[in-house]
This record gives structure tokens, C-alpha cells and sequence, in this order.
């Protein structure tokens, strides 16, 4: 099944209360998102690489300060198992992605459209803006600035976005258990030390 042919089984008014109940704090977009799901209507689909597949799986983790729960949306290439982030990707390649069987065995339609509404609308809710948004990241020195909840700011490299969304979040998770300063994380991290074990 492509994402093309659930896209057209839906209007916005049949997910809304859902999306909204997945994804709280997104409540005031919602005409964004019905401007979106009438976009991809209209849309012509690009075919995707045969192997390429969208991949949606549950991520959930305790095991850190900082418990992990979510759903992450990747590009999954079934012949080398590689993941890959799809958040500046085209609609028009979205739409022609097969949904891994996978997914379809674990998610019903509707949660396949909606965690990839979220994510295709990532950094924007046009493909303009999306555009604007990757360019402008690779303008930035290929990072992205994250701030801890101690306040400490860090730069973390944008390739790491592009991978497997579990082993970043379990990155961060780990330097949120961080409470010195910049330079003594940073001294730490280069002498390699595992200061993120308690």
C-alpha cells in the first residue's frame, strides 16, 4: 500500500480530534494541517526507490532520568535495513512510498497519517517552507542547537537528525542528567569520560 492511497481515504475532519489527542500540543495548527492533508490530495506522487519503505515504530524507554516515549517516522531501506530521516523530504516522494508491512501490521490508517502528518510538517506547513528551513540549516554550520533543561545550550551536529531518531533522543536523554557547565561537559567528553553513568 502507498501513503498516496491513505491519504485519500481521509479528510481532515476524520482525524482531527485524534491528531490532536496524540499530539496536544499542536491543537492551534489545525488549519494548517487540513491546508496540508488538501495539498497532498492534489499532489502528484513521485515514484519512491523500489526499496525504500516508510517505517513507523514505537519507541519507548525508562531507563534514563528522562523517560522516552514516541513514535518515530523513518525512511527504511529493506535492502540494507538503513534508516534515514524524511522531514525535508518531497510530499510529492512521500505519496509514493510504500508503507512497510510492518507498519501497517502495527498502526491502523488513520495513526499512519497522522505521526506522518507530523512529521512531513516538521519544519513547516508548505514545502516552501520546508525548503527555506533546509536551506538555512545548511547554512548553519550543520548544527542545531539544543538547550537543556538546566539551560545549558549545546550545538548538536544536524547529521545526527538525519539518523535513527532512538539513539539521539537516548543521547540527549543522557545530557540532561548533566548538571555542570558547558566547559566542564565538554572537557569531559574529550577525555572520554562516562560521566553520564550515576
Amino acid at each position: 500500500m502507498l501513503f498516496k492511497d491513505i491519504v485519500d481515504k481521509f479528510d481532515w475532519a476524520s482525524i482531527e480530534k485524534r491528531f490532536f489527542e496524540i499530539y496536544p500540543d499542536m491543537n492551534h495548527n489545525g488549519e494548517k494541517f487540513d491546508n496540508v492533508l488538501k495539498t497532498l490530495k492534489e499532489l502528484p506522487l513521485e515514484t519512491a526507490e523500489e526499496n525504500i519503505t516508510l517505517l513507523i515504530v514505537h519507541i519507548a524507554e525508562d531507563y534514563t532520568k528522562q523517560p522516552v516515549d514516541y513514535n518515530e517516522v523513518t525512511g527504511f531501506n529493506i535492502e540494507d535495513e538503513q534508516h534515514f530521516g524524511m522531514s525535508f523530504m518531497s510530499w510529492q516522494k512521500w505519496l509514493g512510498l510504500d508503507v512497510h508491512q510492518q507498519t501497517l501490521a502495527n498502526y491502523d490508517l488513520e495513526a499512519i497519517l497522522i505521526h506522518s502528518l507530523w512529521e512531513m510538517t516538521y519544519y513547516g506547513f508548505t514545502q516552501d517552507d520546508i525548503l527555506k528551513e533546509r536551506e538555512g540549516s545548511e547554512n548553519e554550520d550543520e548544527f542545531k542547537k539544543i538547550t537543556l533543561s538546566n539551560g545549558l545550550e549545546i550545538n548538536i551536529p544536524l547529521v545526527m537528525f538525519d539518523g535513527e531518531e532512538e539513539a539521539l533522543n537516548v543521547f540527549i536523554a543522557k545530557l540532561e542528567q548533566f548538571s555542570g557547565t558547558k566547559e566542564e561537559l565538554m572537557k569531559k567528553i574529550e577525555e572520554g569520560q562516562d560521566f553520564l553513568i550515576e
